[in-house]
């Protein structure tokens, strides 16, 4: 089965936060000895929004119902491109804006693969 991709744009408030896989030893004398955790220890999470009509918002629903949080997806990211992402297990949240208009926000992290 093709890697789908996820298409609809992202309001501009999105955010992206990267933590960094390390192991560390502290010992007594103050000194703190720390390591890379494998190889790609940077582990970013974007937090994305989509505003769109009742219709979009179903579509973007059904697409992330479809992947849950187990298949990951291809995703333009700002300033990196595309790469692969999957939803992250706290799912996704919506709210009605009125006038038939709603928000969805997810989080996506990235997925490496050998």
């Amino acid at each position: 089965m093709a890697t789908e991709t996820f298409t609809w744009p992202a309001t501009a408030s999105m955010t992206k936060q990267v933590k960094f896989g390390v192991s560390t030893a502290q010992f007594g004398d103050g000194y703190k000895q720390v390591a890379r955790k494998g190889l790609n220890p940077a582990a970013p999470t974007w937090n994305v929004s989509v505003t769109g009509t009742q219709d979009v918002i179903a579509a973007v629903e059904a697409f992330l119902e479809r992947h849950g949080a187990d298949t990951a997806f291809n995703w333009t990211a700002p300033r990196v491109g595309l790469v692969l992402v999957r939803a992250t297990a706290d799912g996704y949240s919506t709210s009605e804006s009125g006038g038939g208009a709603a928000t969805l926000t997810v989080s996506f992290e990235r997925v490496y693969v050998p």
